[in-house]
């Protein structure tokens, strides 16, 4: 077959995987059999859990003192993405003549892409294809450029989308209130959402730590060949192995909510005009995607970085809008229903896009 040919049927896989496991948690919402607690109860084990056993296997298995100069691209591509996506959102904002509050979502949804429900998928199919062979451990390395990629992108959600989003006037929706007070509330008294020490704890998260744990432990000389992963390591088959089938949970769980999450639909309270959420989506699904072919194959080209990087940072700036903005959202009580409509429309229709792209970085960087 083709490279063309092979392309689109990687494409395919990945898109129809997500497109499963969505359904599926479509499906067992929508019989009764996961409700919204259970939803909320499985992203608190993703994020406390799951993620950072993902998070700091990886990290152990493939990180090294060499990959610095890796970090340091990631965190130029990921700070691009952000600035470009802001000016992309600030400028349908103004077309649109969207008031203060749905201005700044539209630059949020466009800035912030999600970096692990569909990335790594994409991640795990592209590495099990024949067209990647030529590339010795795609799999591995793709994983880790898009769990690397995590880390940045979420210390960026809780800075300065956190500090972009907060509402400059009084929010009138009720239910975004009393959605943020059940969801803090815990029998103790209210957290000071505006204290420094507030905003660190965010923004240092469970996969943070784990990244923060990881790295110096894969530095130590021998720590990984005789503690973690080695043929004869200490904790290979026993903590190390447990982690590491943990942490594969991750991709289909987070499809699981996902799917969960669509099925409840979009509240009727959203606002949002058709024509700002189809630039929201354009912006995001294409505007983002052709600014980033556009930045990498050109240093591909050069010899400046590889095409595992290519590819992933690629299909990264294609996903569509974080869903942790919803959680920054509530804790604001601000555009808790528009941000919950964009996330219906997007995510149902970013398996054809996402598709559309994979096959173009495929075809360019393996042809």
């Amino acid at each position: 077959m083709s490279i063309v040919t092979d392309s689109i049927i990687v494409a395919i896989d990945g898109a129809l995987i997500v497109i499963a496991e969505a359904s599926a948690g479509i499906f067992i919402t929508r019989k009764g059999w996961l409700s919204k607690s259970g939803t909320e109860t499985m992203s608190k084990v993703t994020l406390w859990v799951i993620l950072p056993c993902l998070l700091f296997c990886e990290m152990i298995n493939e990180f090294s003192i060499s990959q610095m100069g890796e970090f340091g691209l990631l965190f130029v591509f990921c700070s691009l993405h952000i600035f470009v996506g802001y000016g992309v959102g600030w400028l349908f904002g103004k077309l649109t003549h969207a008031d203060t509050e749905l201005a700044k979502l539209m630059k949020a949804c466009i800035a912030f892409q999600d970096t692990t429900a569909i990335p790594l998928v994409y991640a795990s199919v592209l590495g099990n294809n024949s067209i990647t062979k030529p590339d010795h451990h795609f799999k591995n390395k793709a994983t880790e450029i898009v769990l690397i990629y995590t880390v940045f992108i979420t210390v960026y959600k809780w800075t300065f989308a956190y500090g972009m989003m907060k509402p400059e006037i009084t929010p009138k929706n009720t239910n975004e209130i009393e959605l943020l007070e059940s969801a803090s509330s815990n029998g103790t008294s209210k957290v000071n959402e505006n204290s420094w020490l507030w905003k660190v704890k965010k923004t240092l998260n469970p996969p943070i730590y784990a990244t923060l744990v990881s790295v110096p432990l894969a530095l130590i000389p021998y720590m990984k060949e005789y503690v973690f992963a080695g043929s004869g390591a200490v904790f290979k088959n026993n903590l190390f192995a447990a982690m590491t089938s943990i942490g594969a949970c991750a991709s289909p769980i987070i499809n699981l909510m996902l799917g969960s999450n669509l099925s409840q639909g979009y509240p009727p309270e959203a606002d949002i005009s058709w024509t700002c959420l189809n630039l929201v989506m354009i912006g995001k699904m294409v505007v983002m995607p052709i600014f980033g072919a556009a930045m990498l194959f050109p240093l591909y080209w050069a010899g400046i970085i590889n095409r595992v990087m290519v590819i992933m940072v690629g299909v990264t700036f294609a996903s569509p809008t974080s869903l942790q903005l919803l959680m920054i959202c509530v804790i604001h009580k601000n555009q808790v229903d528009n941000i919950s409509k964009v996330y219906l429309f997007m995510y149902l229709i970013c398996a054809i896009p996402m598709s559309v792209w994979t096959i173009v970085l495929l075809v360019l960087a393996y042809q």
